[in-house]
């Protein structure tokens, strides 16, 4: 592939995007067809809610969870819902939901992460949206819609 870029002079991009999966895209639509709900999209891992599985996970990832885990929902943000730096109106995070810990890992540095966030982001344009992550929520990561009392209305689940 990079010979065949090369002779034609095409540039290739690679990564993991979220912005084609059907759950995104129903539970776009969804929220489309109900004005007034709210979109928040969840990613969970499936570590052991232990300071070992916990500890490995941080030192592993020292990036952090926004850069290793939920960067995937806020590319999707970025793309559908004019998320950017300079049109972010407010950052809320839901304090009650959200965790941060220090832990060792396995070489006894001590690491600092959250196992959970949760936040909600407004752009100064008036989207609202939320994302969730949680290092030990399980194996799946979904596309919720609520009303605007919080009640779930709509969820589509990775894998489609």
């Amino acid at each position: 592939m990079k010979k065949e870029a090369a002779d034609k002079k095409v540039t290739v991009l690679m990564g993991y995007n979220k912005n084609v999966c059907k759950y995104v895209k129903n539970t776009r639509d969804f929220a489309a067809e109900n004005p007034g709900s709210h979109v928040t999209f969840v990613s969970n891992n499936t570590y052991e809610n232990t300071p070992e599985s916990l500890g490995e996970c941080f030192e592993r990832n020292a990036e952090g969870m926004l850069k290793n885990m939920a960067i995937h929902e806020l590319a999707l943000l970025v793309s559908f819902y004019d998320v950017a730096v300079d049109n972010i109106e407010s950052a809320t995070v839901d304090k009650e939901f959200s965790s941060m810990q220090t832990l060792a890992g396995p070489s006894g540095k001590e690491f600092t992460d959250f196992d959970k966030i949760k936040f909600t982001i407004k752009t100064k344009t008036g989207k609202e949206v939320s994302v969730q992550a949680d290092r030990c929520g399980g194996d799946t990561s979904y596309g919720m819609v609520s009303d605007a009392d919080g009640k779930e209305l709509f969820r589509h689940s990775m894998p489609d």
